[in-house]
């Protein structure tokens, strides 16, 4: 099965730095005083990306809360919008791999 992964074909902009694009997004926006939420899909995801973000923050502290999707069910979070409800100052980055996982799209 070469070029597939698990059954199912390899995603070709796996390993493209959109991780930490949006990482590096979300360090930008913290800098500038904004309150940012960045979800993963995983638990391990959140504390992985969490740990990389350190290293694009240089060791400063921002605002910046990392969930899974497990975790944002215990929050009022409005997917169409993708803000919370009642608060739109917020600003939130999903990772590509929750966001697949929410619209039911599968990659490898």
């Amino acid at each position: 099965m070469s070029g597939e992964h698990g059954g199912f074909p390899r995603d070709p902009l796996r390993r493209t730095g959109r991780t930490s694009r949006m990482l590096k997004e979300a360090r930008n926006a913290a800098t500038v005083g904004n309150r940012v939420v960045v979800i993963a899909a995983t638990e391990a995801h959140a504390l992985q990306m969490e740990e990389s973000f350190r290293g694009f923050a240089h060791e400063h502290l921002y605002e910046v809360e990392f969930l899974s999707l497990w975790r944002l069910r215990s929050h009022d979070f409005d997917w169409r919008t993708r803000k919370f409800r009642g608060d739109r100052e917020t600003l939130v980055f999903i990772d590509h791999y929750a966001l697949d996982k929410m619209t039911g799209r599968r990659r490898g």
